[in-house]
């Protein structure tokens, strides 16, 4: 569960926007953000921690990669996890990457609708799993 900032009261010139907003950190980028509930966005090096796949529940990984990342953003052998992979090309400005969106947001769609965690990664995090 995020962490949220609750001002007393709001300071002079205070949007509504800014007053309840997440507090994240720049190191928070290594971590997992919750999307909506049973979606976990995040960087790849979280399939190497067991405690992190535990505590969320996480039964399915799906990677989103670059073609050329397959040999080391690739399955790990995990008991009671599931990997899918997405090979999305890293250059968006060449590649029309929408029929990927399709592809992930219906893979997402079909383990929320039956209550499967999932993590969603790329190699940082930042990128393709966002």
């Amino acid at each position: 569960m995020p962490k949220v900032w609750w001002p007393k009261a709001p300071e002079p010139g205070t949007t509504p926007i800014h007053l309840c907003v997440p507090i994240w950190d720049y190191d928070d980028r290594y971590l997992g953000q919750a999307i909506v509930p049973h979606v976990i966005a995040g960087p790849y090096h979280l399939v190497r921690k067991p405690d992190f796949l535990e505590e969320h529940q996480i039964k399915v990984i799906l990677c989103i990669r670059d073609p050329s990342e397959q040999r080391f953003l690739r399955a790990v052998d995990l008991p009671n996890i599931e990997f899918k992979f997405l090979d999305v090309p890293a250059d968006v400005r060449k590649t029309n990457i929408i029929p990927y969106f399709v592809e992930a947001t219906k893979i997402i769609h079909d383990l929320v609708n039956t209550e499967q965690n999932v993590l969603v990664c790329c190699s940082d995090g930042i990128d393709k799993s966002a």
